[in-house]
Formats: structure tokens, C-alpha cells, sequence
């Protein structure tokens, strides 16, 4: 009798609750938003598949009556791309007052290469979207607020100008064919490449041609080697100076494996393009190391 007598109190305490809450409901004709007064993110555990996102926020409730919430839900988009969602459930938000709560949601990185192509393609800007919906029960029916929304832009600018001159022969061999200047711009993309073009401005001091055999590239992003190639061969002319353009490209599958460096160092990355030219002069092969382009770059995502 005593545990029936419980059960009763408890059950009788729950439709008072519910309630409550639906007359203050009925009688006002709606509830008032509850307000995040405060919220912040850090990273959790990163690997290839996926990103944890663990999210603490304070939300006001500005209702005379508490508000068993059912749900929330975080939905995370980079570009308009969904990349994490994620889930809390069984919250009371507390008449009048602050409730903390923390949950965790999951970026999946399988669906990176899609934001990195619409990165590359808006010019290094990603906008980052962060959509909170709040979702209550009210006598057995389910209701939801408008969603919470918090919009910022990041920029990566991972190439930007890159471009590097230099005077002289830069400490190269008397007579070798001197690099005046390099530059590097993004090419060509797709969701599966990324292109890099680099152009030099090579002069040949020389009074007879000098035959290129190929440009040798290799990119690095927090020394992952994300690219490799090299150009077609190509002749100097004597007395002149020739450009000449060299493509790498960036296999896109390999993004999440950056992305987990990027994340891990605190969001920072160190793009390093590295080079050499290969001449054939005189039967012998000449091997001459490019200049390095090295480029730091760091994000912000999760900041408020």
C-alpha cells in the first residue's frame, strides 16, 4: 500500500506539472522563446570518420512555469552543407531562471571534401551555420520554438597572393637559368581534385638554349603530403626570359586527413610548396631547389 501510495503522489505531482504548464499555455495563447544567454564549443575527439563538437550553453527561461524539454537539436552547416548534427534529450528548463546544459554533436568528416571544393570555389570563405531547435511536449503533443540560429563567416585564405620575387641568380650556379618569380593560384576544381597552378618567370643568362626537363612539385599541409607532380619539359631561350606553368593537384579524399592535423593543432596549418627544376645541359642532368612558399593559416569555427 505504501508503494502504491507513492506512485500515486508521484503520478498526481506529474499531471499537476503538465498542468500547469498547459494552462499557462492556454491562458497566454503561447510560451516565450527561451533565450541562450550564453554558449560555448570546444573540440573533442577527432579521427578520420568523425569530430566531436561538446557545446555548453546557459538558456534563460523567461516563463512564470518550468519547461520539460524534450529534445534539442544542433544542426551545423559549412556553406549550406550539413557536416554535424547532434542531440540532448530530457532537459527541464527551470521557471525564471538559467539552466546549464552540455551535449555533444558530430561533424562527420566523410562529408569534408564537399565543404573544402565549396571553400576553394567562394574564394576561401566559408560561412558557418549553427541552428538550435528546442522541442517540448505538452500534454502528449510535441511543440517546438522557432530555431536559435548563429551565423559567422571564416576566411582560409590558404594560397592568397601567393607570389615571391627574388634578384640576382639567387645563389645559383653561374650560368643556370635564373627564377625572377613564382606565384601560386588555385586552378581548376572539382569535388574529387584540387588544382594548384604555379608560374615562374625563369631567365636564361645564357647565349644557347636551355632545355627544361621538368618541374617537380610536392604540397605539404602540417607536413601531410597532399600533392605531387610535375610539368612537361619545356626550352629556354637564350637571353630570355620564358614563363612557365606547372599544375598540382590535391586529391580531395585526403581532406579529412588534413582536417584531423588542422583540428589537433589548435586550428592551424602550415601549407609548405616546395620545387626544383631539372635541366638536361651537356648530357648531364642540373637540379636546381625552388624557393619554398610556406603559408600559415588559422581558423576560428567554433569562436562565438
Amino acid at each position: 500500500m505504501k508503494t502504491l501510495k507513492i506512485i500515486t503522489i508521484g503520478f498526481i505531482i506529474l499531471i499537476a506539472a503538465a498542468g500547469g504548464l498547459g494552462f499557462y499555455f492556454y491562458k497566454s495563447g503561447s510560451l516565450a522563446k527561451p533565450e541562450i544567454k550564453s554558449m560555448s564549443n570546444h573540440w573533442g575527439k577527432v579521427n578520420l570518420q568523425e569530430t566531436e563538437i561538446i557545446t555548453s550553453a546557459d538558456i534563460y527561461n523567461p516563463n512564470p512555469v518550468s519547461i520539460p524539454i524534450n529534445r534539442i537539436n544542433v544542426e551545423i552547416y559549412m556553406n549550406g552543407i550539413k557536416l554535424a548534427s547532434g542531440e540532448t534529450r530530457d532537459i527541464n528548463l527551470i521557471a525564471n531562471k538559467n539552466s546549464q546544459i552540455e551535449f555533444t554533436t558530430i561533424l562527420n568528416n566523410t562529408k569534408l571534401p564537399e565543404w573544402w571544393y565549396t571553400n576553394i570555389k567562394n574564394g576561401g570563405h566559408t560561412t558557418v551555420l549553427m541552428k538550435t531547435t528546442v522541442y517540448f511536449n505538452l500534454l502528449g503533443r510535441e511543440f517546438s520554438f522557432p530555431p536559435i540560429e548563429i551565423k559567422k563567416d571564416i576566411t582560409t585564405n590558404i594560397l592568397g597572393s601567393a607570389s615571391m620575387k627574388f634578384s640576382g641568380n639567387s645563389g645559383l650556379p653561374l650560368g643556370a637559368p635564373e627564377i625572377r618569380s613564382m606565384t601560386n593560384r588555385w586552378g581548376n576544381i572539382t569535388l574529387g581534385k584540387t588544382q594548384v597552378i604555379t608560374q615562374l618567370k625563369v631567365y636564361n643568362p645564357n647565349p644557347f638554349p636551355v632545355p627544361v626537363k621538368s618541374i617537380d612539385y610536392s604540397i605539404t599541409m602540417n607536413n601531410i603530403l597532399m600533392a605531387s607532380g610535375k610539368s612537361n619539359s619545356v626550352e629556354l631561350p637564350p637571353h630570355s626570359e620564358k614563363v612557365i606553368i606547372a599544375y598540382t593537384y590535391i586529391d580531395n579524399k585526403d581532406i579529412p586527413m588534413w582536417w584531423v592535423s588542422h583540428i589537433k593543432n589548435h586550428e592551424t596549418t602550415l601549407m609548405v610548396i616546395k620545387g626544383k627544376m631539372v635541366f638536361d645541359i651537356a648530357g648531364k642532368t642540373l637540379e636546381i631547389p625552388l624557393p619554398e612558399y610556406k603559408k600559415k593559416f588559422k581558423t576560428n569555427i567554433l569562436s562565438q
